[in-house]
């Protein structure tokens, strides 16, 4: 009896052991594993705020930048200089290339006393018909405010559309060789989906108070009046831009309206020998040549922190798609 209750005891015993060290190895992994999981977190932590951290700190030391590049002004020439603006990529009521960033710069430019004159360097394709055309008047006031003020326009890789509307009001035009020029002519383009509407069974339903509110329905077949319409609305527009040219650059043009003004475009070399533009030049030959200066004072506004950002995806996708948008463009 003695014997059982022995070996009885004994696998108590046992299995208390068994059961203890059991216990104690699974506390130990279950610390090992939260004290990884803590660890892993804290750093999960740590690189979210090193990452939030730095870019406080780039969009910081941007702004600082950026405001005392506003209160200071533009860099000072360090001898005689022009007064210069760009006016760079497409033309847009909510880009860098907006009559509300461009006119106030224009004024500065224009109002400095100091200045030989005034350059525009231009880049562009194009854009929008208004803010195009408010560029334009502002420098035609400024002109008028300033008569003895020289205006001159330095193209770079495209003069055409409304950039080529901004650029006519200058005293002189100079493009490179290879500058696409001209293309005096406005543009309205969407898709239109009225067949994969009918193949996927899709109703639309539109309600509009107004007989013609819903022309030019993306969703529906084309309609001739609506499309009449349009054409009606281009062709205004068309004969301001035509207005426009023809007001400032009428005794220079070497050939006809009809070959002019269709909307087509050519190289500097043709542009110079149609009359849409006066000479070949970079910026420093045309500096020396119009003004004796080989500096200029920069005007341009300087771009946000959100302009540098949204402008590396923005523009391209705006521009790669402008042909096919709804709104109405000149290029």
């Amino acid at each position: 009896m003695s014997n059982k209750v022995t070996r009885s005891g004994f696998g108590r015993r046992n299995e208390e052991v068994s059961t203890s060290a059991l216990n104690a190895l699974l506390v130990e992994q279950i610390t090992k594993s939260m004290q990884v999981q803590e660890k892993d977190l804290r750093w999960k932590n740590m690189r979210f705020f090193i990452l939030v951290g730095g870019f406080l700190l780039l969009y910081a030391s941007y702004f600082i930048f950026g405001y005392f590049t506003f209160f200071s002004g533009p860099d000072k020439a360090d001898g005689d200089y022009a007064s210069m603006v760009r006016i760079e990529g497409l033309i847009d009521a909510s880009g860098k290339a907006s009559a509300d960033k461009i006119n106030p710069a224009l004024v500065k430019a224009f109002s400095d006393k100091k200045a030989k004159g005034v350059v525009l360097l231009i880049n562009s394709p194009g854009g929008s018909p208004v803010q195009s055309s408010l560029m334009y008047d502002r420098i035609n006031e400024l002109r008028e405010e300033y008569p003895k003020l020289k205006v001159v326009v330095v193209a770079e890789d495209m003069l055409t559309s409304g950039s080529y509307w901004i650029a006519s009001v200058a005293d002189k035009i100079y493009v490179n060789r290879s500058t696409v020029t001209g293309s005096v002519g406005v543009i309205a383009a969407q898709f239109g989906y009225p067949k994969i509407m009918q193949r996927f069974g899709v109703e639309r339903r539109v309600v509009t108070a107004g007989l013609n509110k819903n022309r030019m329905d993306q969703f529906l077949p084309e309609k001739a009046e609506d499309k009449s319409k349009i054409e009606s609305l281009l062709k205004g527009i068309h004969q301001h831009f035509i207005e426009a040219v023809m007001k400032n650059r009428k005794d220079r043009l070497k050939a006809s309206p009809e070959k002019l003004f269709t909307g087509d475009f050519w190289n500097g070399d043709e542009a110079v020998k149609l009359g849409l533009a006066d000479s070949l030049g970079d910026l420093p030959t045309v500096l020396k040549k119009e003004f004796g200066v080989e500096f200029t004072q920069d005007y341009t506004p300087a771009p946000g922190f959100f302009d540098h950002v949204s402008g590396i995806f923005s523009n391209s996708i705006r521009e790669l798609f402008l042909s096919e948008s709804a709104g109405i463009v000149i290029r």
